[in-house]
């Protein structure tokens, strides 16, 4: 069976670092979730901040990172699209992803 690739597009809380609270079950993020899968292949991560680019390579190293969720979208066609970004972000970040026709999208409530 062909794996589905994805992608996480904020990195913040739900998105990536709660994997890191020993206090909480995991996976307790939308990247350690999809990672653990094995028919998923966590292919990329997007955050405008790009401090957390350096975290997520040194945990996903065999990911791409990018710093714009539409830059992302233009050069990779993810199956999967968690978007786990700010209320503000949600509308523009899921239009974007829309457009693209992947086959599910997870729309994070901040």
């Amino acid at each position: 069976m062909a794996k589905l690739y994805a992608a996480v597009i904020g990195t913040g809380r739900i998105g990536f670092s709660l994997q890191f609270d020993k206090l909480r079950e995991q996976p307790a993020s939308h990247a350690l979730a999809l990672h653990n899968n094995p028919g998923i292949v966590l292919a990329s991560g997007c955050d405008i901040d790009a401090s957390i680019e350096a975290r997520w390579k040194k945990t996903y190293p065999k990911t791409r990172f990018y710093t714009s969720p539409f830059d992302l979208l233009n050069k990779e066609k993810p199956d999967i699209v968690c978007i786990a970004v700010k209320e503000d972000a949600h509308l523009p970040v899921t239009k974007a992803v829309i457009e693209n026709k992947p086959k599910l999208v997870i729309l994070e409530k901040p």
